[in-house]
Order: C-alpha cells, then sequence, then structure tokens
C-alpha cells in the first residue's frame, strides 16, 4: 500500500511565549501482514525552531527563530486489536539541512533530531485512520557562530539550539 502523510505539530512555552512549530509531509510503503503493518517513508521536514534571549539587566525576553527544511525518515509499526482499534509505534529521523530565515544572518549546519511516537488509532474505513497519542521529540539545530565585534566565538565555531519536549498529537493518514 502507498501512503500519504500530513502531519502539524505545535508546542509553546507559556513562560517564553516561544513556540516549536514543524510540518512534515512524507511518501512511502506499508507492508501488510495479518493483524500488523509495517511502514518506512520520505519526505520533507520543515520546522520552526524557537531562540530566546534572555537580558538579565534589562528583565527582558526576546522571543526569535529559525526556520529550516531538510529530510526525514520514518519507520511505523501498527498492531490492529480488531477492524477499528489499532496501536502504533514511529520513529522519524530529520535534520534541518537549508535555512529558510535565521534570526542573525546566519547559516544552519546539518544536525540529526529524532521524534518518537505511540499512538491509539480509530479506523473509519481501510483507506482513512484518525489518531491521537504521545510524542517525545529530541530536536537540535545548529548554526554557524557569529564572529567579531563583542563575540568570544572563534571562526569555525558553532551555536547549537536543543528542544525537548513531550506532548499530545492528533492527526489522519490516508492510505492510497
Amino acid at each position: 500500500q502507498n501512503l500519504l502523510k500530513f502531519e502539524i505539530a505545535q508546542v509553546a512555552d507559556s513562560n517564553t511565549d516561544a513556540v516549536f512549530f514543524a510540518i512534515s509531509e512524507n511518501i512511502g510503503k506499508a507492508l501488510v501482514f495479518n493483524q500488523s503493518r509495517f511502514y518506512f517513508a520520505g519526505g520533507l521536514h520543515f520546522d520552526s525552531t524557537p531562540l530566546i534571549y534572555a537580558d538579565r539587566f534589562n528583565n527582558k525576553i526576546t522571543n526569535q527563530s529559525y526556520k529550516s527544511i531538510g529530510p526525514e525518515l520514518n519507520f511505523q509499526y501498527n498492531y490492529h486489536w480488531n477492524s477499528i482499534w489499532s496501536t502504533e509505534v514511529k520513529t522519524s529521523f530529520f535534520s534541518p539541512m537549508i535555512g529558510i530565515s535565521s534570526p542573525d544572518g546566519t547559516k544552519i549546519k546539518p544536525s540529526l533530531s529524532y521524534d518518537l511516537e505511540l499512538k491509539l488509532l480509530y479506523t473509519i474505513n481501510d483507506k482513512f485512520d484518525l489518531y491521537g497519542g504521545l510524542n517525545h521529540t529530541d530536536h537540535s539545530l545548529k548554526s554557524q557562530a557569529i564572529t567579531g565585534g563583542s563575540s568570544f566565538a572563534l571562526p569555525g565555531d558553532v551555536n547549537e539550539i536543543k528542544f525537548t519536549a513531550t506532548y499530545m498529537i492528533f492527526g489522519m493518514e490516508y492510505f492510497y
């Protein structure tokens, strides 16, 4: 079976108003067995990673973001309890490769990030599923460090933003 999958994720931090936003679109194949399905796919991953500057002297927080796009690879296993309900474990690996925009004009360096999901699916028909569950993400974005001026960075130094979160997800799958 072929699979077209579109996912949107958004996580917010109420203390800083920082928002992590990601969109994935994947095309892949599903191998179907008696009560289970193994699926693998590749596609594009877009995300907006928050960059927070904290000024302790003026008690001010500035929220900006890096926007990037890169490849994504997914592996997923479904077990069907009956014709309507199933559970799923999925892992995704993705890498921000191309910077669309950055607050300080620096270039993005490739870095590896991953997601791990556990979902409960409701099957509407043999082509359409709705789901909800939990996602754990460990997101890393690296960029070239700014040198000169008041910066202590040396040429070739790299900045890294790490984002780790566990959150609820909801979505749909369409098999064609």
